[in-house]
């Protein structure tokens, strides 16, 4: 199971922070708008991930960092 991020901050924002506690992980999302258009790319942790899911670890680790980045 992973969560989804399908959905696109208006394209007048600049982006935006959330926190989500979610099966015992704390993810730290952080959105930014750096360009016009809904294209997407996504880190993990720092690794680029080709996915609009962020998947579940099975390890538990106790914080998940997730940059999304549109344009």
């Amino acid at each position: 199971k992973n969560l989804s991020t399908t959905r696109r901050p208006a394209s007048g924002w600049t982006g935006f922070t959330a926190v989500l506690h979610f099966r015992g992980t704390c993810y730290e999302i952080e959105v930014k708008r750096e360009g016009p258009g809904n294209q997407v790319s996504m880190s993990i942790d720092g690794k680029t991930i080709n996915s609009t899911l962020i998947p579940v670890p099975v390890d538990h680790p106790e914080k998940v960092t997730v940059i999304l980045r549109i344009g």
